[in-house]
């Protein structure tokens, strides 16, 4: 599972690696993002990607908000198609999370340690992610998202079974977001 990434990188290094401004965008490092806070995210609008700070946590559009209502901040791979939380978000909202790096923790005679997991020759890349819209207690519409995960690899497995989809370079990317020519 993850709850936690960082996106500890400069406005420059990720206008090189993904091939976008940030224009507007309240953009700086960070070594903490946390469920509920806005992240920036790549999303298709229009048949065009573009880059906006959303909510993680999915809260779909069709479920109305309310005090104690759960937000979905992963969401596995296996069940995209079969559930309905999931199902329009993965056929018409994918989207791209940036980061760095993600944490786990490990607890060990009762204290937890957090483990920064990094991809060692990658020094930015994207989660795979889904979108959608939200409308909250005021009448807002407002975006939200979630990560994909998948089996740990076994690298990861000692630390936990879970971990995010990761798309490691533009061509996953391109996959991912139904951009890829044949």
């Amino acid at each position: 599972m993850c709850g936690r990434y960082s996106l500890a990188i400069d406005a420059v290094m990720f206008a090189k690696y993904f091939n976008m401004g940030i224009e507007g965008l309240d953009f700086y490092s960070r070594y903490n993002i946390a469920p509920s806070q806005p992240a920036p995210v790549i999303s298709n609008i229009e048949g065009k990607r573009a880059l906006s700070n959303m909510h993680w946590g999915l809260r779909p559009e069709w479920l109305k908000e309310s005090k104690g209502s759960k937000i979905l901040i992963n969401a596995r791979a296996e069940t995209l198609c079969s559930k309905p939380t999931f199902r329009h978000s993965f056929e018409h909202r994918r989207c791209l999370i940036p980061a760095d790096g993600y944490y786990e923790w490990i607890k060990n005679k009762g204290v937890k340690t957090p483990y920064r997991i990094i991809l060692p020759d990658v020094p930015v890349f994207a989660f795979a992610g889904i979108w959608d819209f939200y409308t909250d207690d005021r009448g807002t519409r407002k975006p939200s998202f979630c990560i994909i995960t998948v089996a740990a690899s076994r690298q990861i497995q000692n630390i936990h079974p879970r971990m995010p989809a990761i798309l490691p370079d533009t061509r996953s990317m391109d996959r991912w977001m139904g951009t890829a020519s044949p």
